[in-house]
């Protein structure tokens, strides 16, 4: 949700976001392992952007920022799965008490700044804002 937001703020777009629309992709798709809700963040955010408008448009554009947006965090952090960042599964309960414990939360904030700044760069390149 944060980085949808940030997103959306940061191009005056925040009153076409309702922020609900990306709590699912929190916690690496609702605590399941996957896809860290930070990159699905970028990925909203990029489509807001680079999306298209109708269906009969090519998603190719978009394709294009969004893998390239994905190759830049993947290198930059080695994954861009919640659970491959944490190394925790939080389909797990040990999992939630061991990510309060070791105050884990500021690494998932460093995940959510980097990939804003890394959408925002590549939506900036692409001259989309």
């Amino acid at each position: 949700e944060s980085v949808l937001m940030a997103l959306a703020e940061a191009g005056g777009k925040e009153e076409e976001v309702p922020p609900g629309i990306a709590t699912g992709f929190c916690s690496g798709l609702s605590r399941t392992a996957g896809t860290c809700g930070a990159v699905n963040g970028a990925i909203m955010g990029i489509g807001l952007y680079g999306g298209r408008l109708t269906p009969d448009e090519s998603v190719d554009g978009c394709y294009g920022l969004v893998q390239e947006f994905l190759d830049t965090f993947e290198n930059t952090f080695g994954s861009t799965n919640c659970k491959g960042l944490l190394g925790l599964d939080f389909r797990v309960p040990e999992a939630h008490v061991r990510f309060d414990e070791d105050n884990r939360v500021q690494e998932c904030l460093e995940f959510s700044e980097r990939a804003a700044d890394t959408a925002w760069e590549v939506l900036l390149k692409a001259q989309l804002v």
